[in-house]
């Protein structure tokens, strides 16, 4: 089975539309969960970033990442190039898709 995963911020604000069936894993923590992120629960489960990983690019990259293997996310769209290096090394499974500003090149 095929299940894409979405990032929040740089993917979902930037207008990306999301295909179904599909999960949201964001960076984002509990106290940024707000109506816009209440707005994604109405299509998909949403996973916030749990305490034990700190607000940081590698630390964020290391908790989607553990989401991912945990749901068996095929394909992930990211737009923070240190994130996606660590969810695709810690991925094999998953292909990830580098979208947004973030210059490619660095991918």
């Amino acid at each position: 089975m095929t299940l894409l995963g979405y990032d929040c911020d740089g993917v979902l604000t930037a207008g990306i539309i999301p295909v179904k069936p599909y999960v949201v894993i964001t960076g984002r923590g509990a106290d940024k969960d707000d109506a816009y992120i209440e707005s994604l629960r109405k299509d998909a489960p949403v996973y916030l970033r749990t305490p034990e990983y700190s607000h940081t690019p590698i630390s964020i990259g290391y908790f989607k990442a553990s989401i991912i293997n945990k749901l068996g996310v095929t394909k992930f769209f990211e737009n923070n190039v240190q994130e996606a290096i660590i969810i695709q090394i810690n991925c094999p499974e998953c292909v990830v898709e580098l979208v947004g500003d973030e210059d490619p090149e660095n991918f």
